[in-house]
C-alpha cells in the first residue's frame, strides 16, 4: 500500500504534516488516497490535535523491572 495524495495534494512530507497541523485549528477530517496494487482506495481520517509526540512516563506503583535488567552484573 502507498501513499498517494493528502487533502487533495501529491503526497510529501511537507504536505503531510500541513495537513496535520491544519487539524489543530480545523475539524474537516484527514484524506488520504491510497494505492494498493492496482487500486485506488480514499480515507477519511477523523482527527484533531495537530502533532502529537507522545512519550513514555514510569508508573511508579510497579517494579523497575527495566532496572533490573540493565543493572550490570557481579561477577563470581
Amino acid at each position: 500500500m502507498k501513499l498517494i495524495a493528502v487533502n487533495t495534494r501529491q503526497y510529501t512530507a511537507t504536505a503531510l504534516r500541513e495537513a496535520i497541523a491544519q487539524t489543530a485549528t480545523g475539524a474537516k477530517p484527514l484524506e488520504l488516497l491510497v494505492k494498493n496494487g492496482e487500486f485506488y482506495q480514499t480515507f477519511r481520517v477523523d482527527y484533531q490535535g495537530g502533532e502529537k509526540y507522545p512519550h513514555l512516563t514510569r508508573d511508579t506503583t510497579t517494579p523497575d523491572l527495566l532496572a533490573s535488567i540493565i543493572a550490570p552484573r557481579v561477577k563470581k
